[in-house]
C-alpha cells in the first residue's frame, strides 16, 4: 500500500486555508499526522479541531488514539469515554477504548468495550482484530489488539 501523506497533507492544508473555521480538515489533517507518527503535530490539529467544535467525537476519539499511541493512557480514556457520550455508537472510541484498557491491563474493561463493538457491528472485525480478519475465541481473548479501528466520520451522511 502505497502512502501519500504529502497529498494529503497538501490537500488538507488548501481546505484550512480556504475556511480555517472548519473544524473537519483539521482533524483530517491531525489523523494524517497520527498516521506518520507526528504526534505533537497531530494533538495541535486535533486540539484546534475540537476547539472549533466541542462535539466532534471523531477530533476527540482521533485525539484520544494519539494519546494512546504515546502512552498517555489516562488522557486517552478521557478522551475515549468523551467521545462515547457524544456517540454511544461510535465504533472508533470504544474500540481505542478497550485497546487503552487492554494496554493497562484491565482486561475485563477490555473485553466489555470488544463486546460492545461486536454488538454494534458483528461484520467489522477490524475494529478490534488489527488484521481485520476474524479472530477465533475474541470475545474470550483480552490480549487482542484492538488498534485496527477505522475512523468513522461523524457526519458520514453530509458527504
Amino acid at each position: 500500500m502505497t502512502t501519500r501523506y504529502a497529498e494529503a497533507l497538501a490537500d488538507y492544508n488548501r481546505a484550512i486555508e480556504i475556511d480555517p473555521t472548519y473544524a473537519g480538515p483539521l482533524a483530517g489533517r491531525g489523523e494524517t499526522y497520527r498516521l506518520m507518527e507526528r504526534y505533537d503535530e497531530a494533538l495541535n490539529d486535533f486540539g484546534q479541531s475540537i476547539q472549533l467544535d466541542p462535539t466532534s467525537a471523531w477530533s476527540i476519539a482521533g485525539r484520544g488514539e494519539t494519546f494512546r499511541l504515546m502512552g498517555r493512557y489516562v488522557e486517552a480514556l478521557e478522551d475515549f469515554n468523551r467521545a462515547v457520550e457524544l456517540d454511544p455508537k461510535h465504533l472508533g472510541a470504544i474500540a481505542g477504548r478497550g485497546e487503552t484498557h487492554r494496554q493497562m491491563g484491565r482486561y475485563d474493561k477490555a473485553l466489555e468495550d470488544i463486546n460492545r463493538v461486536v454488538e454494534l457491528d458483528p461484520d467489522d472485525t477490524g475494529s478490534f482484530s488489527g488484521s481485520g480478519q476474524p479472530q477465533p475465541g475474541y470475545r474470550a481473548r483480552p490480549d487482542i489488539d484492538l488498534a485496527g479501528h477505522r475512523w468513522p466520520r461523524d457526519d458520514a451522511s453530509a458527504d
